[in-house]
């Protein structure tokens, strides 16, 4: 081999060389660009991971509120129907009436007294007085509080009184209540 020949293999190789070297350095800045790509794409994929988490968490909020808003609607328009829009005073009484009828007391007396005006309702205080036995106390009680309109029980007070067989006297202090008219 004549050194022109050797002189061009060398530079061929050290063309190849430094073509070989720009090919391997191109290539390693197209992996670390692709790497880093895709270290961003991976951080917006949990960015968006979070957004949707997030947003899923607000939706089940929203379908329990959904839900509890319901359940409320319903106990409002139950509360609603124990407080009528009228004070019904006879109404009361034949109440208290039917339910010492049905527990088998004797219904004494009824006294209503002033009224108190909320701001959006009407309280009706009201003394009532019976007598008869403890059980059949006890039933009457049940039925004050399962009524269908409100009542609140404030005081209960019990005597002995003379009787075959012993009676109790009950007076209960309670109140009723109706929709102040807008």
């Amino acid at each position: 081999m004549t050194i022109d020949a050797q002189l061009l293999n060398q530079r061929s190789a050290q063309l190849i060389l430094a073509v070989g070297t720009v090919l391997i350095l191109g290539l390693a800045f197209a992996a670390f660009q692709q790497y880093g790509a895709l270290d961003d794409a991976r951080t917006r994929l949990a960015g968006e991971e979070e957004a949707v988490d997030e947003a899923e968490a607000q939706l089940d909020r929203r379908l329990e509120l959904a839900e509890e808003s319901e359940e409320m609607e319903e106990t409002l328009k139950i509360m609603e129907d124990m407080v009528p829009p009228k004070p019904d005073e006879s109404g009361v009484i034949s109440d208290i009436q039917d339910w010492a009828d049905e527990a088998a007391i004797d219904f004494i007396s009824i006294q209503f007294a002033d009224r108190v005006e909320e701001e959006e309702y009407v309280q009706m205080p009201v003394e009532l007085s019976f007598a008869g036995g403890y059980e059949d106390m006890l039933e009457l009680t049940r039925h004050l509080i399962g009524a269908e309109r409100a009542f609140r029980i404030e005081e209960v007070r019990m005597g002995g009184a003379d009787g075959d067989p012993p009676e109790l006297s009950v007076s209960i202090r309670c109140s009723v209540f109706y929709v102040i008219d807008e």
